[in-house]
């Protein structure tokens, strides 16, 4: 069974596509003219230091020009105002009771970095991590691959091949009930087509009280839920459950009782259904109604119960980590929209401060813009500042992924934990190793795409030296 393998390949695909989201167009024009009025201020800035005889073509005077603005009040609460650096904090998250390695792991990550200790630190930080985490989804795998030749399945084909695990197959056949009545796996195994259908028939027949496969497919809802209730009780008591044959036909011809039977909830039925038992028998019978529910379940039953359980806890928690990651994604989608408009603007702005520059021809270079210096100037610091935004909004967003999926996998730890110590078929052993063994590759894709915001943030802090700083040192090279 592989129901809680697909549920952590399907919880731990990560889910980080750049679909945009619409946001208010208020919102939007008011953001870009706060962008072109601070371009414009720092323009009228540069312009006023250049007569002061600082130049921003010159590398000392660019690197004062810039100090003059990291320090200069009303600038720099604008531009803090509106590209934030509120999540440039370190990314620290919080420890959970028993956490597992694979946990540990996740939250071990090297978290993407800002752009100055990008540009000064490792390239391949996480690069090296990925082969930790290779390491441990190896480990992992053979855990599980050690818990499947572990199986009796496993056990059985090593000590007699394949003709030995088609024996156990057949011995465990021949003990399904509904094969007993048809003559066994081995006589079953040697019928024709229509044969097979003429004894799966009558079999059913046998065990419904005499309703064929065709009539039951024609039941209501209630009338097959009464007819599953018989057909549990005749498997407890070893024979026909005359109550319960009763009640199937009760609710099949009494349209005001199926009628109220089937407006009632789960529980409402089963104590209606023990109504009916006790009533028909009278308190006497081959067995009391409170009897047969107090039966215990065979190890089939009781597996089948535990194999439902799995598959509704994958539906229950499929569930939440699409709860959990929903916000996280719509936030990601306003600050990716949030930075392309951010580039518009300034490029809007550029082009139209550039149109407006007057022409000059006093060179052997031909034309130029008098004052495309300043513009560009001013272009690349507005793109600096919008990029560290960007970063550190981007550095939020991994931290909440990272934080949803430590707790989807620690629901998931715990869920599998549950059943340490206890008895379990090979199934269970099965589904249990292969979601223990599952989610590595979410935690390599994490650790991959904080290593993309890294070289993301350290091209940006290059740009800015290179272009506004005229430093095109880069400590990376050769890292």
């Amino acid at each position: 069974m592989k129901i809680l393998k697909r549920i952590i390949v399907f919880i731990f695909a990560i889910n980080l596509h750049k679909t945009l989201a619409q946001v208010p167009s208020v919102a939007a024009a008011q953001r870009e003219k706060q962008t072109r009025q601070l371009a414009d201020d720092f323009m009228y800035k540069l312009m006023e230091l250049e007569k002061k005889g600082l130049y921003v073509s010159q590398k000392n005077d660019s690197q004062k020009l810039i100090e003059y603005f990291n320090t200069q009040g009303d600038i720099r609460t604008r531009r803090d105002q509106l590209y934030s650096t509120d999540y440039s904090a370190p990314i620290v998250f919080k420890s959970l009771p028993g956490e597992s390695d694979r946990i540990t792991l996740l939250k071990a990550i090297p978290p993407p970095k800002m752009p100055l200790p990008a540009f000064n630190g490792d390239p391949r930080e996480n690069e090296r991590y990925g082969e930790q985490i290779r390491t441990a989804q190896k480990q992992a795998q053979e855990t599980a691959r050690q818990t499947a030749n572990e199986t009796e399945l496993a056990r059985t084909y090593k000590q007699g091949g394949e003709a030995a695990v088609k024996k156990m197959y057949q011995q465990d056949a021949d003990k399904n009930a509904m094969l007993q009545q048809m003559g066994g796996a081995g006589v079953v195994e040697k019928m024709s087509e229509s044969q097979r259908k003429q004894a799966a028939s009558q079999a059913v027949m046998n065990k419904t009280g005499g309703y064929s496969p065709e009539e039951i497919r024609k039941m209501t809802p209630a009338e097959r839920q009464a007819l599953a209730m018989q057909m549990a009780g005749n498997s407890k008591m070893g024979q026909s459950d005359e109550a319960a044959q009763a009640f199937t036909k009760e609710l099949m011809v009494n349209t005001d009782y199926r009628r109220r039977y089937e407006a009632m909830n789960n529980e409402e039925k089963q104590i209606e259904y023990r109504k009916f038992q006790e009533r028909y028998y009278g308190g006497k019978g081959p067995e009391s109604a409170q009897q047969t529910v107090n039966r215990e379940p065979s190890s089939d039953q009781q597996e089948a119960a535990e194999l439902k359980r799995i598959h509704d806890f994958g539906k229950q928690i499929q569930q939440e980590a699409e709860n959990a990651m929903a916000p996280i994604n719509e936030m990601s989608k306003r600050y990716e929209q949030a930075w392309q408009q951010d580039q518009a603007a300034v490029q809007k702005w550029v082009k139209e401060k550039m149109d407006a520059l007057p022409t000059v021809r006093d060179s052997e270079y031909g034309a130029r813009k008098e004052g495309a210096e300043r513009v560009g100037f001013a272009q690349q610091a507005l793109d600096f500042w919008i990029g560290q935004d960007y970063i550190a909004k981007q550095r939020q967003v991994w931290a909440r992924y990272v934080d949803a999926y430590v707790n989807i996998f620690k629901k998931v730890d715990d869920f599998v934990a549950a059943y340490n110590n206890k008895p379990l078929s090979d199934r269970m052993k099965l589904a249990l190793a292969e979601a223990q063994a599952g989610g590595y590759e979410t935690i390599l894709e994490m650790n991959r795409r904080a290593g993309q915001i890294t070289n993301e943030a350290g091209s940006i802090q290059y740009s800015y030296n290179c272009l506004v700083l005229k430093n095109c040192f880069d400590p990376r090279q050769g890292k």
